[in-house]
């Protein structure tokens, strides 16, 4: 969490368009076309990405997103 909080220190999510749901037992697999603005200068971030859940009790209990990070330049 304090990985996320320090990105949203830097950065707004401006659109998040889930464009894929997959689940199986407890992890859910989201694939998202995603617009980011950097906070500093107004800097457009355009960029897919894959956010991994995994659910317990119907909380998330982990999270890890992927995204390719030179297209956010």
């Amino acid at each position: 969490m304090e990985n996320v909080g320090r990105i949203a220190e830097t950065y707004e999510l401006e659109h998040y368009r889930a464009k894929e749901m997959i689940a199986q037992d407890d992890l859910v697999a989201v694939h998202a076309d995603t617009l980011f603005i950097r906070r500093s200068d107004g800097h457009p971030m355009k960029t897919e990405k894959i956010d991994l859940f995994r659910m317990k009790d119907g909380r998330i209990v982990e999270f890890n997103e992927f995204f390719d990070t030179e297209a956010c330049r």
